[in-house]
């Protein structure tokens, strides 16, 4: 039976007798290939249904694979497989047309890809030669035979790799536009791969992974060369080529959004990695002079990063790593250059940046100007101006603290006469200048805030090198282990932020670096150029240089009427509205710094007390430029009153040592200094005053455990100094109200009629009010101390210099009215403790304690020895020396009644007289009626027969009841 349908065996034999004949003529299997691929695509329904054939055929080989193109110059997959001819058993084909150097690779359908997927897969799988059939009506028949007709992103990206490789190997030669359009069909492929699965999760996670693979490979064709994806960018400005690549003119692979997106291509490159590649090229670089063409791609790599920092936050200590490259095109880090110019004269210190540089360039990477870098040479630590400069600590935090416990008052002042007495100043002046001076020609555009109104404090002593780095250690200071100083607590200078967010001086000395410094703090790091959280301000040396061209920024300082070749000027510029201030949401006005001089002027004269070298202190203002006086204190001693403070200063020096040394504040011998000074003022007001001070403990009573403890282990650090201030004025000009100091008034009435100082253990930040908070602990236990054995001392040797002075216990007869008035000034100095405040209620009680133990001579006796003079005596209240006892005198002279208790208080003191006493009584009694000059005469009598009736008031009797 005749049939024009093949079995299933023939259709194998004749696929397989492709292979065969290949061997022979690959014309003559080309032919019968293509007869038989004809047929099979005629009976293809039938066909794709027998899948028992199907198997078959897709694993004969009997397709043809294509030959490399003549102009493709890269690797070629199907160059890999056997030729038939290697295989020939050299029998020639019988028709002559055929040409025998026709040479085709047959293969297995499943291991041939589509001829449309040549430029996807063609250096990595065989491609079917589709030029002997019908592309169109054969594409179905291919595909159920096993030709693959796609291509996954790996083996794209794989084909790409090869392609890469080959270049690198042998070069593009005449292949450029072939390579273009190969690698352009390879982009578009994995670009419509991106697009069908990147929105679908679990597939884009996949496709992302692959891609991950081949960020640094070098994949991506451009100008002629393969580059990293990881290398290029979508709008970078500049191509720094080899290192990074702009996409910005390569507009067919822009329009690859899902290209771009799988590689996740950024619009622009991120500083950090600019930044990597600088500091890699100046790795390699090294110190070697650049040639042009490398500062250019060097220049257009730092264009890329000024771009980049729009975006990104880079902190500027990153920057001042980096390198750039100097006028001879060697690259130097970047604080050692900066830009030439022509409006500001250069020094022999200066670098200057390389030509190509340009202000575009040089400002955002902080690249000084000439200007800035005179300026930041007189910052520089290794240099021969200066050095960074600037307090520590999280330290706004810290400030808002301390100002939290420290009002706004005039203690803000008080706290700057301490620093002066500190730096042996005999001076301090404090200036209100409420100008706007000049804001051209400063050192940076942000300083301009700092040129308004501001409160300077002046003092003839400057800030030695420890000075100037102590004041940098917030709440410590250069004093914190220096207990000889009145600031020694170390936070007091940091009160000034109550007035400024920046204060600054200026010192000047002998000692002092280059003559003159300008020190500026700035926590917010925000007006003063340079300064750094870590180092939050700038020490400026050599001054004369800067001001040369910046003399707006030192003609506010007025050292020209302030200063003379001596001396410190601190500056506040007040916080004003002008401040955006995160230390203090107070913005102050001229009438609030008024207000606060004004309160410090109350105090003035009574700050030079206890200080140690400070004799003056005034206040001015500077109107239109000119000092005009306001008020001003001044304190005057004799010679040898004034070799007196000094000598007890010194004392205080070397105890101080010695006590450091032992950690052992009873290891010195107690020294006392007594003398008198007068204090005036500018409106013709006059003060006199008698004081003891005093260093050491007396060794009378031990010391409390709790405090050798507490400075063995340096848990405390003060001194056993004190001392008491008494007023010799008289009439209205006697001051009643006494004071605590701690050797500069604090805000304490303490009820006592003297001043009394001390280095007292203050309460926390604000250093305003005596230590309480802790029962009896250390600081306590130490002050109670402090009290009964240093100043209660003190204070009873002012009482027997007060005595000696107004010659009261001479002995030599005096008039009787005038003992009397005398005696009244004598005894308001004893302390009324129903008056007292707080602590110094236990100081009170320690007073008339130590004299009664000690027996101190402190109790008047008058004995008339004329109508009208009396001779005066003291005596202790007991002793062992006194034949008889000391009795108050509790009778009433004012009241004619004689009460029989005063008699009995006579007669118990003594068994010897108490007979005649007695009688007396008897006799007294019936004289009632009589007048006040007999109970006198009685007194007398009671005097002359040896009793000793002292001269007190009640409230010093009532001290000793009980007694």
């Amino acid at each position: 039976m005749i049939t024009d349908q093949l079995s299933d065996d023939l259709i194998e034999d004749r696929a397989v007798s492709i292979q065969s004949l290949a061997t022979v003529c690959s014309q003559c299997a080309l032919d019968r290939c293509a007869q038989f691929v004809k047929y099979l695509n005629k009976m293809h329904t039938s066909i794709i249904k027998n899948e028992r054939l199907l198997n078959k055929l897709q694993s004969i080989k009997f397709l043809p694979i294509k030959s490399k193109p003549n102009d493709w110059k890269w690797t070629w997959a199907a160059d890999t497989f056997a030729h038939p001819e290697d295989e020939c058993k050299h029998y020639t084909c019988c028709n002559e047309k055929h040409r025998q150097d026709t040479s085709v690779v047959f293969e297995r359908p499943i291991e041939i890809y589509s001829a449309t997927l040549t430029d996807i897969v063609g250096c990595i799988f065989p491609v079917l030669d589709e030029s002997y059939f019908s592309r169109d009506s054969y594409h179905e028949l291919f595909t159920k035979l096993g030709v693959n007709n796609t291509v996954d992103l790996g083996q794209s990206l794989d084909n790409l790799s090869i392609l890469s490789n080959d270049v690198y190997q042998n070069g593009i030669g005449d292949g450029a536009h072939m390579l273009n359009n190969t690698t352009l069909s390879v982009y578009k492929y994995i670009n419509d791969i991106s697009i069908h699965n990147l929105h679908l999760e679990e597939k884009a996670s996949l496709l992302h992974g692959i891609a991950e693979c081949y960020m640094d490979k070098n994949i991506l064709l451009l100008d002629g060369s393969f580059v990293k994806p990881s290398q290029v960018f979508m709008d970078m400005s500049e191509d720094c080529i080899p290192y990074l690549y702009s996409l910005k003119k390569t507009e067919h692979i822009r329009k690859l959004k899902g290209f771009v997106d799988l590689f996740k291509i950024e619009k622009q490159c991120p500083a950090r990695r600019v930044i990597d590649e600088l500091l890699s090229y100046q790795s390699k670089q090294g110190s070697d002079t650049m040639e042009e063409n490398e500062v250019r791609l060097y220049v257009r790599l730092l264009k890329v990063l000024v771009d980049s920092l729009n975006s990104d936050e880079v902190d500027s200590d990153t920057l001042r790593k980096l390198y750039i490259p100097d006028a001879d095109g060697v690259l130097s880090p970047i604080h050692t250059l900066c830009l030439d110019s022509i409006d500001t004269k250069s020094t022999d210190t200066m670098r200057f940046t390389h030509q190509s540089i340009s202000p575009e360039i040089a400002v955002p990477l902080g690249i000084n100007t000439k200007r800035q870098r005179k300026v930041a040479d007189c910052s520089r630590p290794t240099k021969i101006y200066s050095k960074d400069f600037g307090q520590h600590e999280e330290l706004i935090t810290r400030i808002n603290r301390l100002l939290s416990g420290y009002p706004c008052d005039s203690g803000v002042l008080k706290e700057m006469v301490q620093n002066a007495d500190d730096a042996k100043a005999t001076e301090v002046h404090i200036v209100m200048d409420f100008s706007m001076h000049p804001t051209d020609n400063l050192l940076s555009e942000t300083w301009k805030p700092l040129q308004g109104p501001a409160v300077l404090v002046c003092n003839d002593s400057y800030f030695s090198e420890s000075d100037i780095e102590g004041i940098q250690r917030l709440g410590i200071g250069s004093k914190g282990g220096d207990p000889t100083k009145t600031g020694q607590y170390g936070v007091g200078f940091n009160a000034v932020y109550h007035l400024t967010d920046v204060p600054s001086f200026l010192t000047r000395g002998p000692e002092v670096q280059t003559g003159e410094v300008l020190c500026v703090m700035d926590p917010h790091c925000r007006y003063v150029p340079d300064a750094t959280i870590q180092c939050p301000g700038r020490e400026y040396i050599n001054t004369e240089v800067l001001k040369e061209e910046h003399p707006n920024v030192f003609s506010c300082y007025h050292d020209q009427i302030l200063l003379k070749e001596t001396g410190t000027i601190f500056r506040l510029p007040i916080r004003t509205t002008q401040f955006s201030s995160t230390i203090s949401e107070t913005h102050l006005t001229i009438d609030d710094v008024r207000e606060l001089v004004n309160g410090f002027k109350d105090e003035m004269g009574e700050m030079l007390l206890f200080v140690n070298h400070v004799k003056s202190i005034k206040v001015s203002e500077i109107i239109e430029g000119q000092l005009q006086p306001v008020y001003s204190v001044h304190l005057e001693m004799s010679d040898k009153d004034a070799e007196m403070r000094q000598q007890f200063y010194n004392m205080i020096d070397t105890g101080a040592k010695r006590i450091r040394n032992c950690l052992d504040p009873g290891s010195i011998d107690p020294t006392e200094a007594k003398y008198l000074a007068d204090i005036s003022d500018s409106n013709g007001a006059y003060s006199k005053w008698l004081i003891v001070r005093r260093m050491g403990f007396s060794g009378k009573r031990k010391i409390p455990e709790e405090v050798l403890s507490s400075y063995r282990n340096r848990n405390i650090g003060l001194l056993p100094r004190g001392g008491v201030a008494l007023s010799l004025d008289e009439g209205k000009n006697k001051k009643e109200k006494g004071k605590a100091f701690c050797f500069l008034p604090l805000p304490i009435e303490t009820g006592l009629p003297v001043h009394v100082n001390g280095h007292f253990a203050l309460d926390h930040e604000a250093r305003r009010n005596l230590w309480t908070g802790d029962k009896e602990g250390y600081k306590l236990s130490w002050n109670k101390y402090l009290m009964e054995d240093v100043i209660v001392p003190s204070y009873v040797s002012a009482l027997h210099t007060w005595k000696k002075k107004y010659s009261i216990d001479t002995g030599i007869p005096t008039n009787a009215q005038h003992m009397k008035k005398t005696l009244i000034e004598y005894h308001r100095l004893f302390p009324d403790t129903s008056k007292i405040t707080d602590m110094f209620k236990f100081m009170s009680q320690s007073l008339y304690r130590w004299i009664y133990d000690f027996e101190e001579n402190m109790f008047p006796v008058c004995k008339l020895v004329t109508k009208t003079d009396v001779v005066t005596t003291f005596y202790p209240l007991v002793s062992d020396v006194l034949h008889f006892p000391c009795v108050f005198n509790t009778l009433k002279t004012k009241n004619m009644t004689i009460e029989n208790e005063a008699f009995k208080t006579v007669s118990h003191t003594s068994k010897m007289i108490n007979e005649c006493v007695s009688s007396l009584e008897h006799s007294m009694t019936s004289l009632e009626s009589r007048t006040i000059q007999r109970l006198s005469q009685f007194i007398q009598i009671c005097k002359d027969i040896g009793i000793k009736l002292l001269e007190c008031p009640k409230h010093i009797l009532k001290k000793y009841e009980g007694r």
